[in-house]
């Protein structure tokens, strides 16, 4: 993924050492998270984006 909307809500399922997470996250943490993992500390397995932002 490109590109997030910062103002929507995303269910994201993902790894991280020996846990699967699953977590509610605005689009500004779902990009920390990408970064992470592009850095090799998680692996994302799944993405809802639940709404649309305003425009």
């Amino acid at each position: 993924m490109k590109h997030t909307e910062k103002n929507s809500m995303y269910v994201v399922d993902y790894e991280a050492h020996e846990s699967v997470i699953r977590e509610y996250m605005s689009g500004a943490d779902l990009e920390e998270l990408m970064s992470r993992e592009k850095r090799g500390d998680v692996r994302i397995t799944g993405m809802i984006r639940l709404n649309q932002s305003a425009k």
